[in-house]
């Protein structure tokens, strides 16, 4: 494999949308998948993710973008939303709720 096969798995969880991409050391994209979120609003101005449907939607695209290139990946770079909350039972390891989005 030359230089011109290394990849980049890039992937951005946004507050409506995440993406991932598959993209070429020289900024050639290679191949992009986007799928929407669905945000919950049990009360007006809250907003909530779940958890595992998220994780599932970036699993999701991960899997899509590099289906074929998987040997060709060198490195991942991931930009997330902020202030998004998750809280956690330690005990069983495993999230208590919904993610909260405060927006500001």
């Amino acid at each position: 494999m030359g230089v011109a096969d290394e990849l980049i798995l890039s992937i951005d969880v946004g507050t409506t949308n995440c993406r991932a991409a598959v993209i070429s050391k020289t900024g050639v994209i290679v191949k992009i998948a986007y799928r929407p979120i669905e945000l919950l609003s049990p009360i007006q101005g809250w907003f909530e993710i779940c958890p595992k449907v998220l994780w599932g939607i970036i699993l999701d695209l991960i899997k899509t973008v590099t289906a074929g290139y998987e040997s060709s990946l060198r490195a991942c770079g991931i930009s997330v939303q902020r202030n998004t909350f998750i809280t956690w039972k330690k005990e069983k390891s495993t999230d208590c709720d919904s993610a909260l989005i405060p927006l500001l």
